[in-house]
């Protein structure tokens, strides 16, 4: 799986994005969080996250939240160190609570659109949420000399 792909799925809309920590995935790795859409006073969260690895866009992991539950894909590649991470925890590999493991790819991409609610999304020309008050106004005066004051007192 390429970023590329998660990106599509995402319909490009990614919102935060920081270095991985985590070596298990790989050196050079990023993660990228995708957030909910909505309306101002929704509570938003940031329910698609995929690490990458920097080097050549490589997805290593990939989770997704819905209403229902968790779940998280990992490259093959990576499963022996998610093990090893695993037993350095001391906890048991594949078998996080509340998460559920998706061995396809294929699977997990298709659930990044549903994810993020796009039937809740305005239109990318709404520039509505911008103004909070339809009593905004703007005086613009102009001098001679090229000047301007917005609003001026």
């Amino acid at each position: 799986m390429h970023i590329h792909q998660v990106m599509a799925a995402a319909s490009n809309r990614m919102v935060e994005g920081r270095d991985w920590l985590w070596d298990f995935l790989g050196k050079n790795c990023r993660e990228i969080l995708f957030e909910s859409w909505g309306m101002h006073d929704s509570n938003e969260h940031f329910p698609v996250g995929a690490t990458f690895s920097a080097d050549d866009g490589a997805v290593k992991q990939l989770t997704v939240e819905t209403s229902t539950a968790f779940y998280r894909w990992i490259d093959p590649s990576c499963h022996p160190g998610y093990i090893l991470a695993c037993r350095d925890l001391g906890e048991k590999p594949w078998a996080e609570p509340g998460l559920t493991w998706i061995e396809d790819a294929d699977t997990i991409l298709a659930m990044i659109a549903p994810a993020l609610h796009p039937e809740r999304r305005p239109s990318d020309t709404d520039e509505s949420y911008r103004w909070e008050s339809s009593e905004i106004t703007m005086d613009v005066q102009r001098d001679d000399t090229g000047d301007v004051w917005i609003n001026p007192s």
